[in-house]
């Protein structure tokens, strides 16, 4: 599949113990231990009642984009529309969702990142197989010679906390500043998708992929999300 990173969702205000612990359970990570009553608390729980914990006292990445949410907004729920119709001719999807009306109501809660205009929290380097605001991170295979071993082995550990997200993210800029300074691709770090006149060059595409890691990496922990490395 190859790698990915995907923000995960942040403290609501006031539960950020909470958030930290049961997260802590959630992640890859050994569980958290001592006698703390938080953790104590969370420890007890099973694996059901810490996702539904960890959702209740934390907000989605999807909020602090501002997506349109289907049952909400008129938008996202044009999208659904738009989308029933364009599938309305495959039998095996109009035998699972036999109506339109149906399928919107499946749908509510969905954010239509889709809708949203490009920036950097909607990444122009996008996952296969996840979702629109995953970094398809798998890209820096093509620069690991640039950034080094280390950097790169990096690149497949979670950084759950925000520091430490923007502690990697500033390191990989040293990277692609020097990059860019050697093959005159500094406006890069400004540009969305990759433009035309650096199309053709490999190293002005390498200095696009390390800006556009940098900057995704940046857009979501200066909004108080960390993010897993998924692979």
């Amino acid at each position: 599949m190859g790698l990915d990173w995907v923000p995960i969702r942040k403290p609501k205000p006031g539960h950020e113990a909470e958030f930290r612990t049961v997260l802590g359970f959630l992640s890859s990570g050994p569980d958290p231990e001592g006698d703390d009553p938080v953790v104590v608390r969370v420890r007890a729980l099973g694996d059901e009642a810490r996702q539904e914990l960890y959702e209740n006292v934390s907000i989605s990445p999807y909020v602090s984009l501002g997506a349109p949410m289907v049952g909400r907004d008129a938008a996202a729920d044009d999208f659904v529309r738009e989308k029933y119709r364009e599938r309305s001719s495959d039998p095996d999807f109009v035998a699972e969702n036999p109506t339109l009306e149906g399928f919107l109501e499946s749908m509510k809660g969905y954010y239509a990142a889709e809708l949203m205009m490009p920036s950097p929290g909607v990444p122009f380097y996008q996952t296969t197989v996840g979702e629109h605001i995953d970094f398809r991170a798998k890209f820096l295979d093509d620069v690991q010679a640039e950034i080094g071993d280390a950097l790169y082995q990096e690149s497949f550990e979670d950084k759950l906390e925000c520091a430490d997200a923007l502690d990697y993210a500033s390191r990989l800029l040293a990277k692609a500043d020097e990059l860019a300074a050697k093959h005159g691709g500094k406006k890069l770090r400004r540009e969305w998708s990759v433009p035309f006149w650096s199309r053709f060059s490999a190293k002005k595409s390498q200095v696009h992929i390390l800006f556009s890691a940098v900057n995704w990496i940046q857009f979501w922990a200066e909004r108080g999300h960390g993010y897993r490395a998924d692979y």
